[in-house]
């Protein structure tokens, strides 16, 4: 029986690993024959992926049907490998240099950094459109206010806030509406003859159920981010402005999360239930050991793995171009859903990568950050490939929000920079 246990324990290991390509390699500079550090590795159909380690070696385990393999870094051209031919090259992948990223990179030149205000006030947000920048400042001392400031950074309006408390961010919907935010309510705020108005106030709850949702608009459609619980899924929809048809445009989320779910929801609901108090009636040490090991599942899945998902949704007059960082992959659609085109993107686990996607309101392009040693490198993401092409090399130190209008770049540091005890705003064309 004993022997009977074992075989029906071997035999289905067997086969599954029958069914399975194991695959070690390492990944190399063209030139320099150094290791390619966390070089992206991906299997295109199946959707699996790895990086590689600090010696730039990778192991994947793919299904037997897979035939090819993707190996990219940011700082090299991406190749594309059949699984066959590996052996061939004796498991070494060799990446070329990408040209762009090195002229990039070795350029000395930096655009110059203006300032826009002085120390005598921090800023606490701004927003950037055609004719104006409006600013949410706090003066030392003093309650926070409202300024409207022309491109060259000439102050035309001042409107103090001392009869509004709690503020918390200056922000502008997709609707292009400024809003300020504060604890209980969203101040919808508009620019006559040179001065900043207060529309009028809504519930915050008003704003977060249906403004803060919109993710992008066009002259034809709001889009919308469906989260579902855990955030693990976030569906794309949108819905059109005067017929209010929807459109669906798939989801993004973690796969692996959402399968998991199922079985991780006890963990989950524990840590969402407040009052947990069942722990203190326990004595014997099993018992208050066993609850330990619980309590540190449930916070190690609610706070490291069921996070929000990560993408990011631009939409013009004729596309919508979803980025989904989850699973690294470059979207476009047509207005009705149709998807267009896909392609795979290999930077979203990359060191050097910041993270967030910037949107030049003026020109609709979008750009990312990248960081390369103590420089910060701008860069365009092409909308008809996926691509990243490097733009500027910015001295950026300590900066916090950023934004970009009209090929201007726009930023506040954190205070932190010597001799600037307060947040200031700057400028850089590049």
């Amino acid at each position: 029986m004993r022997i009977l246990l074992c075989l029906l324990l071997i035999v289905p290991s067997i086969l599954v690993a029958q069914n399975q390509t194991n695959i070690k390699a390492k990944v190399l500079d063209l030139k320099t024959q150094e290791p390619v550090v966390a070089a992206n590795v991906f299997e295109i159909s199946k959707q699996i992926g790895t990086i590689t380690d600090h010696k730039g070696t990778f192991y994947l385990v793919l299904p037997k049907a897979s035939d090819s393999i993707t190996v990219s870094h940011i700082a090299y051209e991406p190749l594309t490998f059949a699984i066959s031919d590996l052996k061939k090259i004796n498991y070494t992948i060799e990446l070329r240099k990408n040209a762009e990223f090195i002229d990039l990179v070795t350029i000395s030149a930096k655009p110059k950094i203006d300032p826009i205000t002085t120390n005598t006030e921090s800023i606490v947000d701004f927003a950037v459109e055609k004719d104006y920048i409006i600013l949410l400042t706090r003066e030392k001392t003093k309650s926070r206010s409202l300024k409207l400031l022309n491109q060259d950074g000439q102050e035309l309006h001042h409107l103090k806030l001392t009869d509004i408390r709690h503020i918390e961010q200056l922000t502008t919907s997709c609707m292009d509406s400024h809003f300020l935010l504060s604890e209980k309510f969203a101040y919808q705020l508009y620019i006559k003859n040179d001065s900043i108005h207060i529309a009028h106030q809504d519930p915050i709850k008003k704003y977060n159920q249906f403004i803060a949702s919109c993710i992008d608009a066009n002259s034809e459609y709001y889009y919308f981010d469906y989260r579902k619980k855990y955030n693990q899924l976030a569906e794309i929809r949108g819905v059109h402005k005067y017929s209010h048809q929807a459109v669906n445009f798939g989801s993004v989320g973690d796969q692996t999360n959402l399968k998991n779910l199922k079985e991780d929801q006890k963990y989950l609901d524990f840590m969402d239930n407040k009052s947990h108090d069942e722990w203190i009636n326990l004595t014997d040490s099993h018992s208050l050991e066993s609850f330990y090991d619980f309590w540190e599942k449930a916070a190690l899945l609610k706070y490291n793995f069921y996070l929000p998902a990560n993408c990011f949704v631009h939409a013009d007059e004729k596309s919508v171009y979803i980025l989904d960082h989850e699973n690294h992959i470059f979207y476009k659609y047509s207005l009705n859903g149709k998807n267009i085109f896909q392609k795979s993107l290999f930077y979203s686990k990359n060191k050097n990568w910041i993270g967030k996607i910037y949107k030049d309101r003026f020109t609709e392009k979008l750009f990312t950050i990248l960081k390369s040693d103590v420089d910060y490198i701008l860069t365009e993401i092409d909308l008809s490939s996926g691509r990243l092409l490097p733009k500027a090399n910015l001295d950026l130190s300590y900066f916090e929000d950023l934004q970009i209008f009209d090929d201007v770049l726009y930023f506040t540091n954190s205070g932190l920079v010597a001799g600037q005890e307060a947040r200031i705003l700057k400028k850089v064309k590049f």
